[in-house]
């Protein structure tokens, strides 16, 4: 796990320091109602943090069959329309037509190499647009799968006791008597709910297609 994460933030860190001298990733960021400035040394962290985040959120979700790839779908939508991103919209067509051939019963698996690039394209065209105090919002699901991990480790390593049943969170509802395909569809709606309210606040706020 050290080795995987230290060899996905070198990468991270070269992409934020490219956009960083080129002047594509700028520091006023969108936000409900107008935009939000952020000092140069904490949209860099903040940045990072985005990518390495996403990247193994992602890679955490993927769990279950049809799971990561219809949750990453929402957000990636919502980020991609937003910025007119083609990259974006390439990578949502390969997760459906992923999802037509990884539904119950899966017969392909993602693994590493497709939830790793699916989260780090995710938050990198959110940091590249300016989307990047946005990207917890839309992206919700994914974020609260790897909060899960986070308070499980230090609940159990603090006080012995477990807060979910098994984490990350789609494994509590599997253990806790939910079929496979309810746990995945729940959270692939509850994806698009986030990346939807996410969309209306900003339109209902006059902040959709933010420039700073």
């Amino acid at each position: 796990a050290r080795t995987k994460s230290a060899l996905l933030a070198l990468p991270s860190l070269a992409y934020v320091d490219w956009l960083s001298k080129n002047e594509l990733g700028h520091r006023s960021q969108a936000w409900f109602g107008g935009g939000v400035h952020l000092p140069e040394w904490l949209w860099f962290v903040l940045a990072l943090l985005a990518i390495n985040g996403a990247a193994h959120a992602v890679n955490l979700t993927d769990g279950l069959d049809g799971l990561a790839a219809g949750t990453v779908v929402p957000p990636l939508l919502f980020t991609s329309f937003l910025t007119y991103n083609a990259m974006g919209a390439a990578a949502c067509g390969a997760c459906v037509g992923f999802l037509w051939y990884n539904r119950h019963p899966a017969r392909i698996f993602m693994g590493d190499t497709g939830s790793l690039a699916l989260g780090a394209l995710l938050a990198g065209i959110a940091v590249q647009n300016n989307l990047l105090l946005l990207l917890p919002l839309a992206g919700s699901v994914i974020v609260i799968e790897a909060l899960s991990v986070i308070a499980q480790v230090i609940s159990f390593q603090s006080t012995g006791k477990r807060i979910f049943k098994m984490s990350p969170l789609h494994h509590h509802f599997e253990l806790s008597g939910w079929p496979e395909q309810r746990v995945t569809l729940s959270f692939v709606a509850a994806s698009l709910c986030a990346a939807g309210v996410t969309w209306l606040g900003l339109l209902i706020s006059n902040t959709r297609g933010f420039s700073p």
